[in-house]
């Protein structure tokens, strides 16, 4: 996995204030949401509906009696935070979102878990945001090492947000993680053969998620045709004749979307195959 940094944000929370939760494995909580293995190598984005739905099963998980559990999402450059970026937090029934994001932000009440985001998909957990002193930021460096989390980036032993990082020679460019035999270890340390099997193994999981994009487009055409020769069916605007040509022509285009889906269906069918291919090449002490 990589590109984990905010689903590791609320991990590193998690298991700081849930003790009955300390061992819980990133892969675990990924589960727990509703993710798979599709989104192993995407970061987080609220505007993708998997993800808003991740979150919202996370937050309906941990809505405990006058303990509602809210995460705020601050957009920062270097030490000061630039604007508000997202905040989640369910409704008055309790099964989906509040949207209004200012009421979310201006409400300190229940258990709020804050979260950076410095660009380029990087997010780090904030464990103190007070306007009277420094910003701090979670350090796994500072918990016993039996307990350390996986690191979510490459960071040294402290709260600046923004240091040198030992892999790049640009202190703000974050450095991925990829997860070899169950540990993390940065890309740039990985050899040029791997990188090229993770690289491509991202590229295969995002053309995934747009093919069963594709795939519901094509089942939802697919239903409104349906739809619409059962109104043609049903009315008294058209003779037998007519209605005939209709259909026929209808036919035809649910002929040509059953192709397409059938297609689409047959490489999501392919998908784990090809992606355990590809953990394996990652993962193999054979290659070099």
């Amino acid at each position: 996995m990589s590109n984990q940094c905010f689903w590791i944000s609320i991990l590193d929370y998690i298991k700081a204030h849930y003790p009955l939760l300390s061992e819980l494995t990133l892969r675990q909580l990924r589960t727990w949401v509703g993710l798979d293995y599709t989104t192993e190598h995407i970061m987080f984005d609220s505007s993708y509906e998997y993800f808003r739905n991740a979150v919202l099963k996370l937050l309906i998980m941990f809505n405990t009696a006058g303990n509602p559990l809210k995460i705020k999402v601050y957009r920062f450059n270097d030490r000061d935070i630039i604007s508000r970026a997202d905040a989640f937090a369910l409704d008055s029934t309790g099964t989906g979102f509040n949207q209004n994001i200012h009421e979310i932000f201006d409400d300190d009440d229940g258990d709020i878990i804050r979260i950076a985001n410095f660009g380029q998909g990087h997010f780090q957990l904030i464990t103190n945001i007070d306007k009277d002193s420094a910003i701090q930021f979670y350090d796994p460096h500072a918990m016993p090492s039996s307990s350390r989390p996986h690191p979510s980036h490459a960071m040294p032993s402290t709260f600046a947000p923004h240091v040198k990082s030992p892999y790049r020679e640009d202190p703000c460019d974050y450095e991925p993680y990829v997860l070899i035999d169950d540990k993390y270890v940065p890309l740039s340390t990985i050899s040029k053969k791997k990188q090229e099997y993770f690289n491509n193994l991202n590229k295969y999981l995002i053309s995934l998620e747009i093919l069963k994009d594709k795939e519901k487009y094509y089942k939802n055409k697919k239903n409104e045709i349906l739809a619409e020769i059962n109104t043609i069916n049903s009315s008294s605007e058209y003779n037998d004749r007519e209605k005939e040509g209709f259909i026929i022509q209808k036919q035809k285009e649910i002929k040509n979307i059953d192709d397409v889906i059938i297609k689409i269906e047959l490489k999501i069918r392919q998908a784990p195959e090809e992606i355990s291919s590809l953990n394996f090449l990652i993962n193999s002490k054979d290659i070099e």
